[in-house]
């Protein structure tokens, strides 16, 4: 039976600015990032980031935080990069539907266990 963890962190739904709280927590600042991440209900969509410091782990580093966290991660139209590092790291083909444009193609991880 699949069971979902309980994640750690609670914040509000909606966008995620570099520098904030809950960016600081999963490494998110904009020394290392452009763009933001977003918060739907439980999953966090990596939507329209650039790391300043390709190569260096920083984008691994931070996925690995927010899935310590318990969150469902969602990867809208990744680059091939990020692509590989998804596929790497348990990530699955998925499309996540979109009230504003419809259907969005992506890499999808979800933070469940087997008890």
């Amino acid at each position: 039976m699949r069971k979902r963890i309980t994640y750690k962190t609670e914040i509000p739904d909606g966008i995620i600015q570099p520098d904030t709280a809950f960016a600081y927590k999963v490494g998110f600042t904009s020394d290392k990032f452009e763009g933001w991440l977003w918060k739907s209900e439980r999953t966090i969509i990596v939507s329209m980031i650039i790391s300043k410091h390709e190569g260096r782990g920083k984008f691994r580093a931070m996925i690995n935080k927010i899935k310590a966290l318990k969150y469902d991660i969602f990867i809208s139209t990744p680059s091939t990069r990020m692509r590989e590092i998804a596929l790497r790291n348990g990530f699955v083909d998925g499309v996540r539907e979109s009230a504003e444009i419809g259907p969005v193609e992506g890499m999808e991880y979800k933070a469940m266990v087997t008890e």
